[in-house]
């Protein structure tokens, strides 16, 4: 894809991202007015604005041949626990 493409892409996802906060909180005030229902659905579709935004992010990376993840942590070795004998 083109670099304008992806450039566009990229401010969809932060456009995406701006609806979530908005259906959290729009969630939060009608929850509190009462109708759980209605914030129940908002809930809903916040996530789903969410998971379209970690899609985009996540498309326009790989598009553009770069891991935008932070490195792994290196994993340690955990030591067993000793044995701890009885002596009779």
């Amino acid at each position: 894809m083109r670099d304008a493409e992806l450039a566009g892409l990229e401010k969809f996802a932060e456009g995406l991202a701006l609806f979530f906060y908005i259906f959290m909180f729009m969630a939060f005030v009608v929850a509190l007015a009462g109708s759980v229902g209605s914030a129940f659905l908002l809930l809903i579709l916040g996530s789903c604005t969410h998971v379209g935004q970690a899609g985009l992010v996540e498309f326009v990376a790989a598009q553009r041949g770069r891991a935008e993840r932070p490195a792994a942590a290196p994993r340690t070795r955990v030591e067993p626990a000793r044995r701890i004998r009885r002596v009779a």
